[in-house]
């Protein structure tokens, strides 16, 4: 058994903190949830880094395997959420937008989601579709090679978002796309440092814009900055969220961390709380304000949470062995 790597397994423990943090906080309209949220860029930060070293040998199983691992949980939850709110409150989806979502589609071509914060599994799986390009075009031997490559797929993903051929948000795919380069592409101490100074000078050059941006500080900027307002918020938030998960890295080698139950819970179900958290948040379902005390309600968040989280996953891992006994 291939051994954990505890750091990994601390950061996506706080990571999850922060996502949760966040929309706590969002649901009582505190300006800080946006800050908060750097756990999302974290996230896509670390499924690239944890792809970076994989050699994918065949495309078929490996999008097959994906599609069992990351959309069969989230579809099922989103048929648990939308059977639970139209036998409580008889609320209704559009046809499309169901089997968008179930499809992993939903957030796309103007098509929102029918649970809302599953746009991040939309997102994960495009990542995950692009990895055979990215392990072909990024050999990992010549890294001022491999940096002009990342630049190029990058500033080529954009110019299709800016011309609207793809309509999606290409910040979230070069946010995974920082993790895999960083792991597959930096082999030497030097390269390492090279990609952490790159991305520091990247972090300090659009997070300025973001904040003045986010913020609505009054700013004379120029009109081609201006314009373009939603492409400097999310750069900076991704480039943000990717520097703190450096610096925490960074921070956890210098701290004996052992692999304990924490850790452990963590990673066997981060996904599952994941999908299944903001419903008791943000949603029909919310127990933010369930009772007078905020305390109290975001204990009952959490063990709604938790419970739920648990009896996905042993759904998830059933249907998982019956797709095992029937290929096999």
């Amino acid at each position: 058994m291939k051994e954990k790597n505890v750091n990994l397994s601390a950061i996506r423990a706080i990571a999850m903190i922060m996502i949760i943090s966040c929309h706590i906080l969002q649901g009582l309209e505190n300006k800080w949830a946006f800050w908060v949220n750097l756990g999302v860029p974290i996230f896509f930060f670390i499924s690239g880094y944890l792809y970076g070293n994989k050699e994918v040998k065949s495309i078929k199983e490996f999008y097959i395997s994906r599609i069992w691992k990351i959309l069969v949980p989230c579809s099922l939850w989103i048929v648990m959420v939308v059977g639970a709110e139209w036998m409580i409150y008889k609320k209704r989806y559009s046809a499309l937008a169901i089997i968008a979502s179930l499809l992993g589609f939903g957030g796309f071509y103007q098509i929102p989601p029918v649970v809302s914060h599953t746009w991040f599994v939309s997102y994960i799986l495009i990542c995950y579709l692009l990895i055979p390009l990215f392990q072909f075009l990024l050999k990992g031997n010549d890294f001022t090679k491999d940096l002009k490559c990342f630049l190029a797929v990058v500033l080529f993903l954009q110019m299709l978002q800016e011309f609207h051929v793809l309509s999606i948000d290409v910040s979230w795919i070069t946010n995974f796309l920082m993790g895999y380069f960083y792991v597959r592409c930096c082999k030497k101490e030097e390269e390492k440092k090279d990609a952490k100074l790159l991305l520091i000078a990247a972090t300090l050059f659009f997070t300025p814009f973001a904040i003045f941006f986010q913020e609505n500080i009054p700013v004379s900027l120029p009109r081609i900055i201006q314009d373009h307002s939603s492409l400097w918020i999310q750069y900076g938030h991704v480039m943000l969220g990717s520097s703190i998960f450096m610096l925490l890295y960074e921070l956890l080698q210098s701290i004996p961390i052992k692999y304990n139950k924490i850790l452990t819970f963590s990673d066997d179900y981060s996904y599952y709380i994941y999908l299944v958290h903001q419903v008791f948040i943000l949603y029909t379902f919310s127990l933010l304000k369930v009772t007078r005390y905020i305390s109290i309600n975001i204990g009952c968040i959490l063990i709604a949470t938790i419970i739920s989280a648990i009896i996905l996953q042993k759904i998830h891992k059933l249907l998982l062995k019956w797709q095992k006994r029937r290929y096999h």
